[in-house]
């Protein structure tokens, strides 16, 4: 499960290539603590589904490999995203 912090950019960069259900909590960078949970999916074709902690704000940009799928403005609070 790479995971990448760019401060500079207040950005979180998680490549989700598994299908099993994964993620990290209490994660901190800068002033900002956030979890982050992609549930279990039955094939790579299915959306993933991630649910988001945060206390803070921050840009949460999903790729797969290289590829950037999708990118989510977080805010604090708990969120959910397909993607």
């Amino acid at each position: 499960m790479p995971v990448c912090i760019n401060a500079s950019e207040n950005t979180v960069y998680w490549d989700i290539r598994q299908i099993c259900r994964h993620g990290i909590e209490k994660l901190c960078f800068g002033d900002v603590t956030a979890g982050f949970i992609c549930e279990k999916r039955l094939n790579r074709e299915e959306p993933r589904r991630i649910t988001v902690t945060s206390d803070g704000a921050f840009i949460l940009a999903v790729k797969n490999g290289n590829d950037l799928i999708a990118a989510f403005d977080i805010n604090p609070g708990i969120s959910e995203y397909k993607c």
